[in-house]
């Protein structure tokens, strides 16, 4: 009996040095949730869904119609924006800029590659290049020739437009549909971290004539938007393009037109920016930065560039008014698959880095492995065959799957007694596989259009994946230039993602049941299984 409580004891001690046993849900195939981009075909607009495997690699598996249009352009970046996919909670919201609209997609929890289209709605303006997700409203950013926000509510079946909540942009910029950018566009629309506010980057020429954000403050029960935007330019801003936040009052803002980034705290009720900042890149490894993305692990953020295709890994400290972002890392992505928007995906502990290509029509994948430290999975290929007279990808957003589709009873917890082996394992399958090839059929997109039936179906696509090198270079000079205002406290913190819970798994990877029983096990039983529990909790640590 000692000895079962001193394993015990020594099991709290290891499970306190931050390991998170993430509960993972595979599907019978082996997948625990999906990453979607879009084909912003001209025709149509389409999901381009991409399957997750247990070790962050992707498998193309299927195309959804999304019934509206995209962009007939070839150029690098179509919408010159970031956001134009979004997953909040198991609903996905896809900007259609060609028809004006905004689709939103229902996603299956328990296999993520399942979408039902439950709406499309007309925008407010022309051409939607953004668009921002929180429990209540989804807000729409056009950057056509009319500009504009728009906001819905949205349940499980409709969007319903706040009309209250329309604003017309196109007094602050109007351009061409599609725009020629990226200067002088529309870039990215975002809800401030408490919620209290929607900010609008907007490109400007140069930094003589440079952009600026803009700020809507919303009232304190979030029923009513400010009609005036209050306009902050950062100090040696440019172009600001996308926005990450940090903290909870913290901005970082990719700006190509000015080679780096810019950091800065604000106030959601009053619009005001304070310690806005400049820290610059080393051009010559990475140019036109763009995009921007967090990882929650780690807790750095990656940016994007385009120019030179490259990551560069940073790491933030708002709190430090001369020097409050430190150059990590530098990657270089081969120009054969170049570099766009990116996003982040928690699996067990680990994070996974999404890349979408521009010269190659495909994701690449990376795995975050501690800071300073990454390793290239690889690419896989979202559309074959001669892609020079279509347009690029626009768009990235996963889901990882928060429910079983193996068992009924999974997350559910017993309270009578039953036989000596009630607990049902949900999720046993386990793919040690470090490649992610598929052969399967040509891909068969399904349209829908109506808002209660299913718009996935059919076979999966046909996906090669092809391998990559990817370079990385130390660096520890940052340029940084600063003339900002009064510096106000700043909070940084690690921004925990949804669907995690912390839970101690038989398997190295995949998570076993959430059922208990009250039924007594012997001693024997009790102590083995602690002993397998330390044991794999062990292996976590050594692994991870």
């Amino acid at each position: 009996m000692m000895l079962l409580v001193s394993l015990k004891i020594v099991l709290l001690l290891i499970l306190s040095k931050n390991i998170e046993c993430q509960t993972l849900y595979p599907t019978s195939a082996g997948y625990v949730g999906a990453v979607y981009t879009m084909s912003n075909g001209a025709a149509m607009n389409q999901i381009l869904i991409h399957s997750i495997t247990l070790n962050g690699q992707l498998v193309m598996y299927n195309a959804v119609n999304t019934t509206g249009t995209g962009v007939n352009t070839t150029t690098i970046d179509p919408l010159f924006s970031q956001g134009s996919l979004m997953v909040y909670s198991n609903y996905l919201f896809a900007v259609n800029p060609g028809s004006n609209s905004l689709s939103m997609f229902m996603i299956n929890q328990s296999d993520a590659t399942q979408l039902t289209l439950l709406s499309v709605q007309p925008t407010n303006g022309m051409f939607p290049i953004s668009v921002a997700v929180n429990a209540m409203y989804a807000c729409v950013l056009t950057g056509g020739t009319i500009t504009g926000i728009r906001c819905f509510t949205y349940n499980a079946s409709d969007l319903f437009v706040v009309s209250s909540f329309d604003r017309n942009l196109t007094s602050y910029i109007s351009t061409t549909v599609p725009p020629t950018g990226p200067a002088q566009t529309l870039s990215q629309i975002l809800f401030s971290a408490d919620n209290l506010a929607l900010i609008v980057s907007v490109k400007g020429i140069n930094v003589t004539t440079p952009g600026y954000l803009l700020f809507y403050p919303m009232s304190s029960n979030t029923s009513m938007l400010a009609f005036n935007a209050v306009q902050m330019t950062p100090t040696n801003a440019a172009l600001p393009f996308s926005m990450t936040l940090v903290g909870t009052n913290g901005l970082l803002v990719t700006d190509p037109g000015s080679n780096g980034v810019l950091t800065m705290t604000y106030s959601s009720t009053t619009g005001m920016i304070n310690n806005s900042m400049l820290t610059g890149v080393n051009t010559t490894r990475a140019s036109a930065l763009c995009w921007s993305t967090y990882s929650p692990n780690i807790g750095n953020y990656y940016a994007i560039g385009a120019g030179t295709p490259s990551i560069v890994e940073l790491n933030l400290n708002l709190s430090s008014t001369s020097n409050p972002v430190q150059i990590v890392q530098y990657y270089q992505v081969s120009n054969n698959i170049g570099a766009l928007e990116a996003t982040v995906v928690s699996l067990a502990g680990k994070d996974y880095l999404y890349v979408i290509g521009t010269t190659a029509h495909g994701i690449s994948s990376y795995q975050l492995n501690a800071a300073g430290n990454v390793t290239a999975l690889g690419t896989v290929i979202s559309q074959l065959g001669n892609t020079t007279n279509i347009p690029n990808l626009a768009g990235i957003a996963a889901f990882v799957q928060t429910q079983s589709s193996l068992t009924s009873t999974t997350s559910t917890t017993s309270t009578t007694s039953t036989t000596s082996t009630t607990s049902s394992t949900t999720s046993t399958t386990s793919t040690t596989s470090s490649t992610t090839s598929t052969t399967s059929t040509t891909s068969a997109s399904t349209t829908s259009t109506t808002s209660t039936t299913s718009t996935t179906s059919t076979t999966s696509t046909t996906s090669t994946t092809s391998t990559m090198s990817i370079t990385s270079t130390t660096t520890s000079a940052s340029t940084t230039s600063t003339t900002s205002t009064t510096s106000t406290t700043s909070t940084t913190s690690t921004t925990s993602t949804t669907a995690i819970t912390a839970t101690v798994t038989t398997s190295t990877i995949t998570t076993t049941t959430a059922t208990t029983s009250t039924t007594s096990k012997s001693s024997a039983e009790m102590l083995l299984t602690s002993i397998i529990t330390i044991m794999v909790c062990m292996a976590f640590i050594f692994i991870g």
